[in-house]
């Protein structure tokens, strides 16, 4: 069997009420040489059965089942490693993307040997008539201004980790399947250090709101060591400290200030986030009782 163009590689957990929808917009690509990887972390829902369905008629659909739930990093890292195009893109279970997403995409790496990877404006599902919602940014220039180009727009970045990348690209990067919050920035950041990252003006990505960075308390799932409460970014943050090595000591010197404001601001957030939930069960009914 001859190799696709490109792997669309989709981890996915418990996600029958969402996943039909990511399917089908993945088959309905105007692009068709792909092949569509679908790893299920051992859903306990209907997610298999609706799965196989897919699988038993389309031939580009390859499904697997973990036999137990080896964690959502890792099973990320899986699909990427059964990928067999010159191109990859990872699909959340929840997100749907315009029907030229891939093509254009594609199109635009074919052309341009200097870009790592290239994806497509994007908004939250629900935001598609809202003129402000949409995320529009590239990362271009020399890849100091690349980090810092990606630092201004961290919190927007979802559709750079959802680019259409060059498969060998991203195969290089060592931490894949590692569990640490900004896991997905550090692949943003190792793809900075690979190319430059376009951003088409045609396609679409709409990302659904299931994901960990819209749940309420993202901090308490990755927290794993005291460390965390005052740079909830630690990890990330020593990544992008040694990934830039060798750049000019003055502008490393801004790198880490943006850092460590990244993670004073986080902190506050996580304490937020931690307190508020008690203010609501104890203190603001004492206070309306007053």
């Amino acid at each position: 069997m001859n190799a696709p163009l490109i792997t669309i590689g989709m981890p996915l957990f418990n996600s029958e009420a969402t996943v039909v929808a990511a399917i089908e917009s993945v088959l309905r690509q105007t692009l068709t040489d792909f092949e569509l990887v679908i790893s299920d972390n051992c859903s306990t829902d209907g997610t298999s059965e609706i799965c196989r369905r897919y699988a038993d008629q389309d031939a580009r659909i390859r499904y697997t089942r973990q036999t137990d739930n080896i964690g959502a990093s890792p099973n990320f890292r899986y699909v990427l490693e059964q990928a067999r195009g010159r191109y990859f893109t990872w699909a959340a279970a929840d997100d749907v993307r315009s029907l030229d997403f891939l093509e254009v995409n594609v199109h635009f790496l074919e052309r341009n040997s200097d870009y790592v990877a290239s994806t497509s404006p994007n908004c939250f599902e629900g935001q598609e008539h809202e003129r402000g919602a949409w995320i529009s940014f590239a990362i271009c220039g020399d890849f100091e201004d690349r980090v810092m180009q990606f630092l201004d727009n961290c919190w927007q970045s979802h559709a750079i980790f959802y680019s259409v990348i060059r498969t060998s690209a991203i195969r290089k990067c060592g931490f894949l399947g590692e569990h640490f919050l900004g896991f997905d920035w550090a692949v943003d950041l190792f793809l900075t250090r690979q190319g430059l990252i376009n951003r088409t003006s045609c396609g679409q990505l709409i990302l659904g709101r299931k994901g960990m960075s819209n749940s309420g308390n993202p901090w308490r799932t990755f927290r794993k060591s005291l460390l965390a409460w005052p740079l909830p970014f630690y990890h990330f943050s020593f990544y992008a400290w040694r990934l830039t090595v060798g750049c000019a000591w003055r502008w490393r010197v801004k790198l880490l200030a943006r850092l460590l404001r990244l993670n004073a601001q986080s902190a506050y957030y996580q304490l937020y986030a931690e307190l508020f939930p008690y203010y609501l069960k104890y203190f603001r009914p004492w206070i309306k009782r007053t």
